[in-house]
């Protein structure tokens, strides 16, 4: 699998300024602690030393997780004097960039006949560039991709990441999953050729179902794939898919992802004119997940529209920490954490209102900007004219909150080394694709694609909507089209949009999207994560299709009309299946640089 680059529309940028001995930096990034911390680390600070304030971020997707440009910013601004501003060239962004992981990944698996998954084993090499980066992050996810939405009996996984002379790679949306999805998904259509069984019936055979234990022992419960696999049929019946004709094909994938945990903290405050304040080191990078999910988290536990939800520039300064804008992360954690501070202002609120209004405070609710005796709505008093009764009698309205995921129990004994050894507030999808190839050009028309997404509980529908229809586009970019190739020399070949192909909205496929509701989280309102799922099984999904239409093995990413017509030519599927042997590869417990190179 290739690298792919997150092609975000704003490149990496940053002003810097030092004054009365601290470091003030304006910057794009998804996580301003980070770069208050980074920077203080590599120019030898306190971080309370350095002071990071985000304006409106122009995309992330991953590539803004870490700090780049910032200390080099901040060093000048020191020397000079003066502010400094440095923003990348899309030729820095693509050569100096931190891409999506290129990586090889081979699996082998013990099948009974009817089917059943008994034991596998999985082996993982992902090139970490010249530095380790995120690397090891990146490196300690793949373990719980490469099981997706199956169960496995025996499991053995070994991940490695490899140093090369070429640019480092980090994070991108889906880390770790689009390529073990990928590899896995393929693998699984392999194993139903090789039983003679039908690939969805063999998939309805593994499926998580409730009370089902994972690969490092967590136990999964109020699942939704079997739910999901019926409604996708009912959208696009898998039997009319598999007999559609000559260079006609289909793919299918059910996947579990992770909700991301980290701590986040929110405070608020209630405003003389009825709004109300969020103060969150939280940034909003284009997904909704802080203009649209969180303030209607706050706006619905106080009563008010979400227009009357104001939310400051993240700022490290005044905000509460948080973990950062990765791993659809946003509407659950800091959306708890905003509706635990907003149940403290509603209280304080409510205090003062019923003193105003003559009535108990359990006899009132907050609804339509307002103040009113529940069943009375003539007795009522704005928020505003409540909040400035408080700041001259009792103080301002404030409320703060604060929100870390509970420990998801594992067996330790299972696994080692993971990020993540139990997905927290997991979710489940199925995605399904339906293709034609043209046998002359290798050209490849998505003629249908159907998901089913759990989401626990949709905040913003349409926000959701949004996500899933944005993150299939990119998941078929990085199946159909993109790939930053690096030469002999480690030099980046593909380093600006007129040579790295993006897809664009004439690319967009009909999409039949199927937001599920109603599955378990401990997310506000019920929700879960809805940013990075939509991206993780399309290349999976569109691959096992194009290998369905045309009767040939792919196991490569991109799929360009040349792979296609590559393909086409090769020998049949099952002399490619067995032209490598799973003896030539070598694991060691603790691999030297020759034997990994050997591997």
């Amino acid at each position: 699998m290739p690298r792919q680059n997150q092609a975000y529309i704003e490149p990496r940028a940053t002003v810097a300024r030092y004054e009365s001995g601290r470091f003030v930096i304006h910057t794009s990034t998804q996580w301003p602690y980070q770069v208050r911390n980074t920077v203080a680390e590599l120019i030898g600070v306190r971080p309370t030393d350095v002071r990071v304030v985000v304006e409106t971020v122009g995309g992330g997707f991953g590539g803004k997780v870490d700090s780049y440009v910032d200390a080099f910013a901040a060093l000048l601004a020191r020397k000079a004097r003066r502010t400094v501003k440095l923003v990348n060239t899309r030729k820095d962004e693509f050569v100096t960039g931190n891409p999506r992981e290129n990586a090889v990944i081979r699996l082998r698996s013990a099948v009974t006949r009817d089917g059943e998954i008994v034991g596998r084993e999985a082996v993982m090499q992902l090139d970490a560039g010249a530095y380790a980066g995120e690397s090891p992050f990146l490196t300690a996810v793949g373990p719980q991709a490469l099981a997706g939405g199956y169960r496995i009996g025996a499991l053995r996984n070994v991940n490695q990441a490899v140093y090369t002379n070429t640019p480092p790679t980090g994070a991108f949306r889906g880390v770790g999953g689009t390529y073990c999805i990928f590899a896995l998904e393929r693998h699984m259509d392999r194993i139903a050729a090789a039983i003679g069984m039908d690939r969805r019936e063999l998939r309805l055979r593994n499926v998580y179902r409730d009370g089902d234990t994972g690969p490092t022992g967590q136990t999964y419960s109020d699942l939704a794939l079997l739910d999901e696999l019926e409604r996708v049929d009912q959208a696009a019946p898998w039997a009319e898919a598999t007999a559609a004709g000559p260079y006609r094909g289909v793919g299918l994938s059910a996947v579990i992802w992770v909700t991301n945990s980290g701590p986040g903290g929110v405070a608020l405050k209630l405003n003389d004119d009825g709004t109300v304040g969020i103060i969150t080191a939280a940034t909003e990078i284009g997904s909704g997940a802080m203009t649209q999910g969180v303030s209607q988290v706050v706006a619905e536990s106080l009563g008010i529209q979400a227009s009357d939800v104001v939310i400051m520039p993240p700022d490290t300064d005044a905000a509460p920490f948080d973990m950062g804008a990765a791993g659809s992360r946003t509407t659950v954690a800091v959306g708890n954490a905003a509706k635990q501070a907003a149940a403290e202002v509603r209280e304080k609120a409510l205090a003062v209102a019923a003193a105003l209004l003559e009535a108990a405070p359990d006899d009132l609710e907050l609804a339509e900007g307002t103040a009113r005796v529940a069943g009375a709505p003539e007795r009522a008093i704005p928020l505003g004219m409540v909040s400035l009764a408080a700041t001259w009698s009792t103080g301002p309205i404030t409320g703060h909150g604060s929100y870390n995921q509970t420990p998801v129990p594992f067996n330790a004994a299972c696994s080692l080394g993971l990020l993540l050894p139990a997905f927290a507030q997991p979710s489940s999808h199925v995605h399904q694709c339906e293709v034609e190839v043209d046998p002359d050009t290798g050209k490849v028309t998505i003629l249908r694609y159907v998901i089913a997404m759990d989401v626990g509980k949709a905040i913003n529908p349409d926000a959701v909507l949004g996500q899933i229809q944005g993150g299939i586009l990119q998941g078929l970019g990085y199946a159909l089209y993109e790939g930053q190739g690096v030469d002999e020399r480690g030099r980046v070949v593909e380093d600006r949009f007129e040579t790295y192909r993006v897809p664009g909205p004439y690319e967009a496929p009909p999409i039949v999207p199927i937001v599920v509701e109603g599955y378990a989280s401990d997310g506000p309102f019920g929700a879960k994560g809805a940013g990075e799922p939509p991206i993780v099984p399309v290349a999976a999904v569109v691959a096992n299709a194009v290998a369905d239409a045309i009767g040939r093995p792919i196991d490569a990413l991109p799929i360009t009309p040349w792979a296609v017509l590559a393909a086409l030519r090769a020998e049949p599927a099952e002399q490619a299946r067995q032209s490598w042997s799973w003896r030539d590869i070598t694991i060691a417990d603790e691999p030297t640089i020759a034997e990994t190179a050997a591997a």
